[in-house]
């Protein structure tokens, strides 16, 4: 027989799993962040290693190019997950002053 109520089983399904956590998701943001860091200052670092010349095969043409995508790629994805954790500090910080705010409101409640 089925769900007369499919809303009700999704929610517990959804409530069975473990809930997220801002403070893994940040950890998790901010070592990626690392990560590409460190991709984008290795390309850096070889390119300024080994200097481009007017006589170079087309293979080591290409390996530069490779790398530029790199540093793009990283630039990008720093950027994005900067954008991410600074959000998800925010709603850390909302958390608090929301759960702040609840429990003056509880005390209020409570003394009347």
């Amino acid at each position: 027989m089925s769900n007369p109520n499919p809303y009700q089983g999704r929610l517990g399904r959804a409530r069975a799993r473990k809930p997220g956590n801002l403070v893994d998701a940040q950890r998790v943001l901010w070592r990626a962040i690392r990560v590409a860091e460190q991709l984008m200052d290795e390309a850096d670092r070889r390119e300024h290693r080994e200097p481009a010349t007017a006589q170079e095969p087309d293979e080591v043409r290409a390996q530069r190019r490779a790398e530029r995508e790199i540093q793009i790629k990283c630039i990008h994805a720093i950027t994005q997950a900067t954008a991410s954790y600074a959000r998800l500090l925010e709603i850390g910080e909302q958390e608090q002053r929301l759960t702040a705010v609840e429990a003056q409101l509880a005390a209020l409640g409570a003394r009347r």
